[in-house]
C-alpha cells in the first residue's frame, strides 16, 4: 500500500517565521542608528573604484562594441 502523503504549503511556515518589525521606542535610537548607516554608506561610495574592475568594465565595453560591428 502508498501511504498518503501531505502536501505542505512552503510558504506557510516562512511566514511563521518572520515576526514583524518592532521599532524602538525610543525615536532617537532609530534616528542614530540611520545616521551610522549613512555616514558608513558614504564612506563606502566615495572610496576609489579599484583599477581591475576598472580594466574588466573596459573589456566588456570594447566587448559590446565589437559585438554591435558584426
Amino acid at each position: 500500500m502508498m501511504a498518503k502523503v501531505k502536501k505542505e504549503n512552503r510558504g506557510s511556515g516562512l511566514k511563521k517565521q518572520i515576526k514583524p518589525l518592532k521599532l524602538s521606542s525610543k525615536p532617537e535610537a532609530t534616528d542614530l542608528i540611520g545616521l551610522q548607516l549613512r555616514k558608513y554608506y558614504d564612506e563606502v561610495a566615495n572610496q576609489p573604484v579599484p583599477d581591475r574592475f576598472l580594466n574588466l568594465l573596459e573589456e566588456l565595453d570594447e566587448a559590446a562594441s565589437a559585438k554591435k560591428q558584426k
